[in-house]
This record gives structure tokens, C-alpha cells and sequence, in this order.
């Protein structure tokens, strides 16, 4: 005879722009509907003496682009970071300014790295 075991999963989660809190359990299977959305991190504010990035219009290079990470939705001005054809490069959409701008397109690693900085106050 064989036994079936059943997994039952329970979640805490507690949105960082609220404050909202949120107990979730769920049993058999995965039932998307009811895991709120997740925010990506927000960004620090910038340090004194930070990089200044320089950004640049859009450019329409390959079909598709892949975001690797974005900062959370309840700001004003949110960053992606985006690959596409082995490059990568950081995207700045202002809402308040209805504008979009990306940095230059460089190895991914480097766009990481500036993604990083950004999230950390170090570069704008």
C-alpha cells in the first residue's frame, strides 16, 4: 500500500509599502490565486557624492527583453534590470515625468553592478 503524504504550506508575508500583513496556507495544489503580489526592493535614497549615470533615449535593438530584477511598483520612478542578446543594461521609467531612459548597453555583469548601486543609493 502506498501512502500519500500532503505538504501543507503556510506563508507569513507583510507588504513593505503598507505595512499589511497576510497569513496564507495552502494545501494540495498550488492555488496562485490567493499569494498576493510581491514588491521588488525599493531604493535608497542617494549618498552624498553618488555616480552620476548617464541615460540615454530607448533604443529598439532585439525583439524581446528580459527583466532580470525591478525595484518596487509604488514609486514614482522604478529600475529594471534587462538582458537581451548576451547585454545587459538598467531601464528608468519616471511615471510623474512619463519618461522612460536606460543606461548604456554593456555585459550583464556590469549592468548588475550598476543595478546594485542604484538600489543602494550609490549611483543615480
Amino acid at each position: 500500500m502506498r501512502r500519500l503524504h500532503v505538504h501543507v504550506l503556510v506563508m507569513s508575508y507583510v507588504d513593505p509599502c503598507s505595512g499589511a500583513s497576510a497569513r496564507l496556507s495552502e494545501e494540495g495544489p498550488c492555488d496562485m490565486a490567493g499569494i498576493p503580489d510581491f514588491h521588488g526592493p525599493h531604493v535608497e535614497p542617494p549618498l552624498p557624492g553618488h555616480i552620476t549615470l548617464t541615460w540615454y533615449d530607448p533604443t529598439p535593438r532585439p525583439p524581446r527583453i528580459r527583466v532580470i530584477s525591478h525595484t518596487c511598483e509604488c514609486r514614482d520612478t522604478t529600475y529594471e534590470l534587462c538582458a537581451a542578446a548576451g547585454q545587459g543594461f538598467v531601464r528608468r521609467t519616471d511615471r510623474e515625468k512619463q519618461t522612460v531612459r536606460e543606461t548604456a548597453w554593456t555585459l550583464t555583469a556590469t549592468a548588475r553592478r550598476i543595478f546594485h548601486q542604484i538600489l543602494h543609493g550609490e549611483a543615480r
